[in-house]
């Protein structure tokens, strides 16, 4: 009997970790309809190329720099038709701990070039909802711009020089904050 159970233990819990083995990187797959909701942009525009979803936090994509800039723009177009209550980008850093908890001020901004910083553009939006802490909600969606880099995955390979990532709350588990500048 013991056998039994044991080998019903084992057969259980191979088959859990072959479910669990299944790819976090998706092929030509958008964002999750759950997370565009949660971060109130359900029509984000989408890209035309070929692109890898990895965990629907990010999006590996090859963009010419006229595609780069055009799908900047789009978005900005998209976020201003919105009429959120905060538009703007990453301002001065407020404070941080060790790298952590690190918090940003918002910054309002009204043209495209004011949202590119640091290499990246920068859209901090909310459309003035709280948390429970009554803390203002800020979502953050980043274009990165990078030198080609290459993303393997299983048995494949996906050369990329831009990184689309949405982000409720914060950029980073326990990092990356917004608030207001109350002066």
């Amino acid at each position: 009997m013991k056998k039994l159970l044991a080998l019903c233990l084992t057969v259980v819990l191979c088959l859990c970790c072959l479910a669990s083995c299944g790819s976090a990187h998706k092929e030509n797959k958008w964002f999750s309809e759950e997370k565009l909701t949660q971060c109130l942009v359900g029509e984000l525009p989408t890209i035309e190329k070929e692109y890898v979803n990895h965990n629907d936090e990010d999006i590996y994509v090859s963009f010419t720099e006229s595609e780069f800039e055009a799908y900047a723009k789009s978005v900005y177009d998209y976020l201003l038709s919105r009429n959120y209550e905060y538009l703007g980008t990453r301002g001065e850093q407020v404070g941080t701990l060790a790298g952590t908890l690190t918090t940003y001020y918002f910054e309002p901004a009204t043209e495209l070039s004011e949202f590119y910083v640091s290499g990246s553009y920068k859209f901090v939006y909310s459309d003035g909802s709280l948390d429970e802490d009554g803390e203002l909600i800020f979502c953050i969606i980043s274009l990165y711009d990078y030198e080609t880099k290459n993303l393997e995955y299983g048995t494949k390979n996906f050369s990329y020089n831009t990184l689309i990532t949405l982000d409720y709350k914060s950029e980073a588990p326990l990092s990356g904050f917004y608030v207001l500048n109350e002066e």
